[in-house]
């Protein structure tokens, strides 16, 4: 890119999102360093290319998402190890067909999103917290409950555990006592038996 700044200071208005696409390609297979040195020319030029793109070297060349995304149509993408989490990250956007395996969420990165036919292993949701931004799961499968856990407010959850105690709670509550009463039957019988016993054995006494 050097080559081109010295030669023209705005050649990014004119390079094309081909080349942009090679170079991000050749780029993925190079050191960490050398992959953030291509993703520091693509974020610090206004090229204005499409916002794909952009989400597309965040994640293979820096792992992580670096700014907002919007009103996007993420199809049949893969990611590992990403981190989610941050306010309104992601806004009127559609992920279809997406692969996500070992990423962290939270529920208010998302504001009008929706999930089709995705699929999430191992991930996990953080610092859960009341909103009112829409996400949809359509058709999608995790390993884990994590659709529940992002679909589901704390006070639900809350809700469904306390139900699950009481439930349990009743249920012994039932054995117990009708345990104990059928041990209380059993020790009026027993001396019952021991004052009959005991007066016929007075009586052949006598």
């Amino acid at each position: 890119m050097g080559k081109y700044m010295e030669h023209n200071s705005k050649f990014y208005k004119d390079l094309d999102i081909m080349f942009a696409n090679l170079a991000f390609h050749a780029y993925r297979v190079q050191t960490d360093s050398e992959k953030h040195k291509l993703w520091e020319v693509f974020t610090s030029l206004p090229f204005n290319y499409d916002p794909l793109f952009y989400l597309q070297i965040d994640v293979e060349l820096e792992k992580s998402l670096n700014r907002k995304y919007k009103q996007l149509a993420i199809d049949n993408y893969c990611m590992s190890n990403i981190s989610f989490i941050g306010i309104d990250r992601f806004e009127n956007t559609v992920f279809t067909n997406c692969a996500f395996k070992s990423c962290e969420f939270n529920t208010n990165s998302f504001r009008n999103c929706s999930f089709v036919k995705c699929k999430f292993y191992d991930c996990i949701v953080h610092n859960k917290k009341e909103n009112n931004n829409y996400i949809g799961f359509f058709t999608s499968t995790d390993n884990n409950g994590f659709i529940e856990k992002m679909t589901i407010s704390d006070d639900e959850i809350l809700e469904n555990e306390i139900e699950e105690i009481s439930s349990e709670k009743l249920i012994l509550d039932k054995f117990f006592n009708q345990d104990i009463g059928n041990f209380r039957s059993l020790t009026q019988n027993y001396q019952i038996w021991e004052v009959e016993n005991y007066q016929n054995n007075y009586t052949l006494l006598k």
